[in-house]
């Protein structure tokens, strides 16, 4: 299964890391900024996936709502309904969720 991420906070950080230091002095420093480099590059390389879209169905629903289950309808994952109205991915598929019946 793929990992979904967002990538570009990770490049940042990076990129400050490979300029904090400057110009290498010595070789510790080149191969610390070789290594960084590589990373960037790896980070660029990767394959990448369109994260999946699907929504929470409501499975099991209590009196004030909040106490059911919700199933996501592309892996099955099943969450209470507080998590689904409160983030808005499936823990399970990293699918993006766009709500349910009620949620």
């Amino acid at each position: 299964m793929a990992i979904i991420m967002d990538v570009e906070p990770i490049k940042e950080e990076l990129t400050q890391l490979l300029s904090y230091g400057g110009a290498p002095e010595d070789e510790f420093d080149k191969g610390y900024n070789l290594g960084i480099e590589r990373a960037l590059e790896l980070i660029d390389a990767a394959p990448t996936v369109e994260q999946p879209k699907g929504k929470w169905i409501n499975i099991e629903t209590s009196v004030n709502g909040y106490d059911g289950q919700a199933e996501c309808n592309l892996c099955g994952c099943i969450v209470h309904n507080n998590f689904s109205k409160a983030v808005n991915f499936c823990p399970n598929c990293g699918a993006k969720m766009k709500g349910g019946e009620e949620t």
